[in-house]
């Protein structure tokens, strides 16, 4: 089993540590075995041969990176480098990869200029810049990770075919693991520039644009896409219903029953929520292709002099069929007054494009929407962060 270092390693420490098991193998202490048995030679070795044999500190460094998951010291102590920089343990565990046989020189162009990261869930997460641009790479830890990476892949080149600039995910092999790399696109977030009302307008329909572009693509042709067999889009409709895992009322209602029976505005906006909610069951469930994860920040936006222009999409790991409800769902959750405009005006945007057809967003199950997942996330959380759940749950977009 590989040995856990500890939250803030040093260099130190493992020197210590490895002198440590030294002193204790001249002294012909047990507690030194386990570690030196993954020297090949002691693999099968008993303690006493063991003791018998001849170790040198350079032995034992090498069998206690190996102990901490390296095949080297020198990978050991780079990971502590890379640890001291900011990194979390599998972020520079991800990196440290990379590096073997020039995967991340290659790719950026040379050598960093600068390395962020942090952890996704499955995913270790690297931001990096180098010679040929700022880079996001995805280490997939589990292997259904991997198909999501692959998936990815192909979402975003059929975008960039459907005219939709978006990420172009390359798909790499370093160490044995897997990882997925791009290049970030230029632009800024939307949300981060103060924008006029006919700036807004202008990017709100370029965006409304872009999302019809996505939601009219057939169904037959986005499963080819995602590699879905024609025959599973009956069965991923019943799946990406509306609601359909985060919102159960009477165990919402159990949970939250202190605060309900305390706030009367708040119990009244719960019980319109739960009707809404529970309407959904007849309610039509209209399965496009989508983005998935359309917050706000995912639209990029570059100033030229003619205006405002969006530049491309990012955050691809959700795309796929989507019920399209859940589509404006995301970019609608904000649980204060930032960002309303720009949500309210993309929403009349898409619905004016779409105007007669089917697929059009009607605001009063988007309102039970958002309001049934701050609900959700209430129920989810403890202290200070409930009651910002639940204040968010009695917030009213404006014009519903």
């Amino acid at each position: 089993m590989t040995s856990v270092l500890p939250s803030r390693p040093n260099l130190e420490y493992l020197k210590k540590q490895a002198k440590d098991i030294l002193a204790a193998h001249h002294a012909h202490l047990a507690t030194c075995c386990p570690v030196l048995r993954h020297l090949h030679r002691f693999k099968a070795s008993t303690d006493q041969e063991i003791f018998a044999a001849t170790v040198q500190l350079a032995d034992v460094q090498f069998a206690l990176a190996m102990d901490y998951g390296f095949t080297t010291w020198e990978g050991l102590v780079g990971h502590l480098q890379n640890r001291g920089s900011g990194l979390s343990e599998d972020s520079a565990r991800a990196l440290a990869r990379l590096r073997k046989g020039g995967v991340l020189a290659k790719l950026i162009g040379g050598e960093p200029k600068s390395i962020s990261g942090g952890d996704g869930g499955a995913f270790a997460i690297l931001e990096i810049e180098g010679p040929d641009g700022r880079f996001v790479i995805h280490e997939a830890q589990v292997a259904e990770e991997v198909d999501r990476l692959n998936r990815q892949k192909r979402v975003g080149e059929f975008l960039n075919a459907l005219g939709v600039h978006a990420v172009r995910l390359t798909i790499l092999d370093a160490d044995g693991r897997a990882f997925g790399a791009y290049r970030k696109l230029e632009g800024r977030p939307l949300g981060s520039d103060k924008l006029s009302s006919d700036e807004l307008k202008s990017v709100a329909s370029q965006v409304g644009s872009l999302l019809v572009r996505l939601h009219e693509v057939p169904l037959a042709h986005a499963c080819r896409v995602l590699g879905l067999p024609d025959l599973e889009a009956t069965a991923a409709a019943q799946r990406y219903r509306l609601g359909h895992d985060w919102f159960n009322a009477d165990a919402f209602e159990r949970g939250l029953a202190t605060e309900l029976a305390e706030d009367r505005e708040l119990n009244a906006i719960w019980e319109e929520t739960r009707q809404g909610m529970a309407a959904y069951a007849s309610y039509p469930r209209d399965l496009v292709f989508g983005h998935g994860d359309l917050l706000l920040d995912r639209v990029l936006l570059a100033k030229t002099p003619e205006g405002y222009r969006v530049t491309g999409v990012n955050g691809l790991w959700n795309a796929g069929l989507v019920n399209l409800y859940d589509e404006f769902l995301r970019i609608a959750l904000h649980d204060n007054e930032e960002g309303e405009e720009e949500e309210w005006a993309i929403l009349q945007a898409y619905n004016l494009l779409r105007r007669g057809q089917p697929w059009t967003v009607q605001m009063g199950p988007l309102k039970h929407a958002v309001r049934a997942f701050w609900f959700y996330l209430a129920h989810e959380q403890a202290g200070e962060d409930r009651k910002k759940r639940l204040a968010s749950a009695k917030y009213k977009q404006r014009g519903w």
